[in-house]
């Protein structure tokens, strides 16, 4: 059964202590923690903690957890909640990742308590501790995904090996999904399979009904933000798929529950391998920066004959992938861009000018975070990639949904994409090319 977490919001009293890891920490913006109740999970281990996922996921799927977030550009400058939060941030980076934080309801507090993937949030005031040595090395221990790694031909035995023929990047809000499609216009792997959470829930487009899932394809997980694997929560039986995913870090709350949600339905295979991971038409390649968004998986999917690659590389920036920064960069033929068109270290690879060559930005709009940055729009400008302003009149290359219509974007080599032929009334076709 998933955590209450990952199913409709709820009302609760707020928790006084949260055992946490930070999984996301941007200077003088935002942090997010991955959160345990500490005394129901103190009471429920009063007998002994176990010291691995499958141990601690048992308890982890019925413990009350949480996400919270402090978002100084939330709030009107000169206010307490935004000096608060400025404060905050400025003295996180001292305090190490996990914490145990101590909370209490506040209308006019600085961190957002989120009691469900798809709630508003609650304010609270916040005051943060280190965590103790014993409960901290426990816990590490008890969310680390070590048991589940695998080899590389386990790896390579279940991602595709046909032709992919185009790459479908789904319209889910402010998250980041793709569908990569065969000859026969079947889905055979997606990397990522994410929707909107937390603030950004209702950037989830009404349209979007469920994702394709008859041939089994494997999802490939970049990292392990909500935003990458909240479809499977709408959709649950993607839970029962086998999921690729990078060995990191796993905060105690939502990230250890999705993680049981796969091991209790389907197969997790946990990569750790620092070499390229090559099958078929694919190419997985450990990203080398540091936290969650940039030390994920990148994807590469080659074209029919070997033509230049489609990269996919999550929330990483283009310096952290090896292959753009060697002597003789690999070369793209389009390219999703990177972090939601969000911060992102590095330079974009150059616009190739093949005709059918695109850049296209996952998000939704509108959202809290202003992607895409215009940053990011002046960074890839200046590689040649023209992608227009957030506007339905100009923009053809995000995927937001207009007029009603959803905004999945089809990346091909030349040929258009051929028809989806599973009638099992999902809705991933392409609307856009």
């Amino acid at each position: 059964m998933p955590n209450r977490f990952f199913g409709p919001s709820f009302d609760s009293e707020t928790p006084s202590r949260l055992y946490a890891l930070s999984i996301g920490f941007s200077p003088d913006t935002r942090e997010l923690f991955d959160a345990v109740d500490a005394d129901a999970l103190d009471g429920a281990t009063a007998l002994g903690f176990p010291d691995a996922i499958r141990g601690y996921g048992a308890l982890v799927e019925h413990l009350p957890v949480y996400a919270l977030e402090i978002d100084a550009a939330q709030f009107p400058e000169d206010t307490r909640p935004a000096r608060e939060a400025r404060h905050w941030l400025a003295t996180r980076e001292a305090r190490g990742d996990w914490v145990e934080l101590r909370l209490r309801a506040d209308p006019d507090g600085a961190g957002l308590l989120y009691e469900s993937i798809e709630s508003e949030g609650r304010p609270v005031t916040m005051q943060a501790e280190p965590l103790a040595a014993p409960t901290r090395d426990r816990l590490t221990r008890a969310t680390r995904l070590n048991e589940h790694l695998a080899q590389r031909r386990t790896l390579r035995s279940v991602l595709p090996s046909v032709p992919i023929e185009g790459v479908v990047v789904l319209d889910v809000g402010q998250g980041s999904a793709a569908a990569l499609v065969d000859g026969s216009g079947d889905v055979c792997a997606y990397v990522d399979l994410g929707a909107g959470v937390l603030r950004h829930a209702g950037t989830y487009p009404s349209a979007m009904q469920d994702f394709c899932l008859v041939h089994g394809p494997a999802v490939i997980l970049s990292h392990w933000h909500y935003d990458h694997f909240h479809g499977a929560n709408k959709t649950p039986q993607a839970q029962q798929l086998v999921w690729i995913a990078p060995n990191q870090k796993l905060g105690p709350g939502p990230q250890s529950a999705m993680a049981q949600a796969i091991l209790s339905n389907g197969t997790l295979l946990v990569w750790n391998g620092r070499r390229p991971l090559r099958h078929g038409a694919l190419t997985l390649e450990r990203c080398t920066g540091s936290g969650q968004n940039r030390s994920g998986i990148a994807v590469w999917v080659e074209g029919p004959g070997g033509a230049d690659a489609i990269l996919l590389p999550g929330d990483a920036g283009y310096a952290d992938i090896p292959s753009l920064n060697r002597g003789r960069p690999r070369r793209v033929r389009s390219l999703v861009v990177a972090h939601h068109g969000g911060a992102a270290p590095g330079t974009p690879p150059p616009d190739p000018h093949h005709a059918d060559s695109r850049a296209v930005i996952s998000c939704g709009l509108p959202n809290r975070y202003g992607h895409p940055l215009t940053r990011a729009l002046s960074d890839l400008g200046g590689q040649g990639w023209s992608i227009g302003a957030p506007t339905s009149e100009i923009d053809d290359r995000m995927t937001y949904m207009r007029n009603g219509i959803l905004g999945h974007t089809g990346l091909t080599w030349g040929a258009p994409l051929p028809p989806q032929a599973c009638s099992c009334g999902c809705t991933i076709q392409a609307t856009k090319s």
